[in-house]
């Protein structure tokens, strides 16, 4: 299955939001468990919108703070319930043999500053093998957003945006160029530079 479109990332109370994905502008939940986790019961079955399983990472923005093995264990639990395992640039080989054949989206998030276009796109071509990359990075200037930008236009299958309020438009901007996810946000927000998934549908409307 390919995924593409907006994703609405659910970080808390997932079981309430996820039936309301679609309705409020989603084509896709990206479940959080690091906040506050959800037994597989709750996913297995559920057809409204395709699911991103994401355990994120303290180093990553996220509330994750364990151990590597038991959260990718954790993941595994939910085998046949979601989409998509995303897991990060440094942990996928491990990941794909603790979980097996399943499909990755491979994620790469800097919260200190943006790589050089050269690092990033060689981190792109070296990952790609293994399904979708999403590449957010800390941007401290208009180049730091033009190389991400560069990224989309120039490779298949990436996402990649800033992170922050002063740059959430590269969010849009690298849908709009071909990026196959918009992550926004439905209850409470997961990053800052998110857009709510209503918001963002409306102006992707508008656009297109």
């Amino acid at each position: 299955m390919t995924l593409a479109g907006i994703v609405s990332t659910l970080i808390s109370e997932q079981e309430s939001l996820l039936p309301t994905v679609r309705k409020k502008g989603g084509d896709i939940a990206e479940v959080r468990l690091d906040k506050n986790p959800i037994p597989p019961s709750i996913l297995r079955g559920f057809e409204d919108v395709p699911i991103i399983l994401t355990v994120r990472r303290k180093q990553d923005g996220g509330y994750y703070a364990g151990d590597n093995n038991a959260r990718l264990e954790l993941m595994s639990s939910y085998i046949g319930s979601v989409e998509l395992f995303d897991v990060e640039v440094d942990v996928v080989e491990k990941a794909e043999k603790i979980l097996g054949d399943v499909p990755f989206l491979v994620s790469y998030h800097n919260l200190k500053k943006t790589p050089s276009f050269r690092y990033l796109k060689t981190m792109v071509k070296d990952y790609s093998s293994y399904g979708p990359v999403k590449i957010a990075t800390m941007g401290r200037s208009n180049s730091d957003a033009i190389n991400l930008l560069k990224l989309v236009s120039e490779l298949d299958n990436v996402t990649a945006f800033c992170i922050g309020e002063t740059f959430k438009f590269t969010r849009i901007v690298a849908f709009l160029l071909g990026a196959p996810f918009l992550y926004t946000f439905l209850g409470d927000k997961a990053a800052e530079g998110q857009l709510h998934t209503s918001e963002a549908r409306k102006i992707v409307g508008a656009l297109k």
